[in-house]
């Protein structure tokens, strides 16, 4: 015997819409963030992944398989210690796997990653899933070592003077001759301060 309720198909077909709409806008999200999704398995550690954490990666369309391993060939061997052993703390303490590395994409250019996991309890309860993200910061690395480069040069150029220095802007008259300065700054050496 079959029981059939008038408005099953209906909500039937309007909850698989509304999930739909629900994957269409995560998808917009994390494509117009350029932020990679994943989920990894961490009973035998296969892994889903959206389309722009492939393209991360250097891929143009998305491999037929990513696991542990995968993300592991790609991260440059001076970092790769480093993110298996914070993998391994965050399983076995069951904290998030946040972390900073370099990889070599599939063009071999290296960039920087940011990638954030977090534990989801399988249906049981027990420990079987990481989900996260991943994203491209490697413009943000470049600026942060300019940013670097330029407080170098100052603090080196400032250890090395010997007197003081200041800032100062050139007055002109009401027919543009020069006729002063005006002090805009003054910076003595540390040198010169008592202490």
């Amino acid at each position: 015997m079959h029981l059939y309720y008038p408005g099953s198909l209906t909500e039937c077909k309007r909850a698989e819409t509304t999930i739909r709409e629900s994957e269409d806008r995560l998808r917009f999200v994390l494509e117009t963030c350029h932020t990679g999704a994943w989920d990894l398995d961490l009973i035998d550690y296969t892994a889903f992944w959206s389309p722009e954490h492939d393209l991360i990666f250097g891929y143009l369309e998305m491999l037929p398989q990513w696991i542990y391993e995968t993300f592991l060939d790609h991260v440059i061997s001076e970092d790769r210690l480093d993110m298996d052993t914070k993998f391994c703390h965050a399983i076995e303490t069951r904290v998030d796997w946040n972390f900073e590395c370099r990889i070599r994409r599939i063009d071999d250019e290296i960039r920087w990653i940011l990638a954030v996991g977090r534990h989801r309890d399988g249906s049981s309860g027990r420990l079987s899933r990481m989900a996260g993200i991943v994203q491209d910061i490697t413009g943000r690395k470049r600026a942060e070592e300019v940013v670097r480069q330029s407080e170098e040069k100052f603090r080196v150029l400032f250890t090395r003077m010997t007197e003081g220095s200041a800032l100062r802007e050139l007055v002109y008259d009401a027919s543009g001759d020069p006729v002063g300065y005006r002090s805009l700054l003054s910076i003595r050496h540390l040198s010169t301060f008592s202490a």
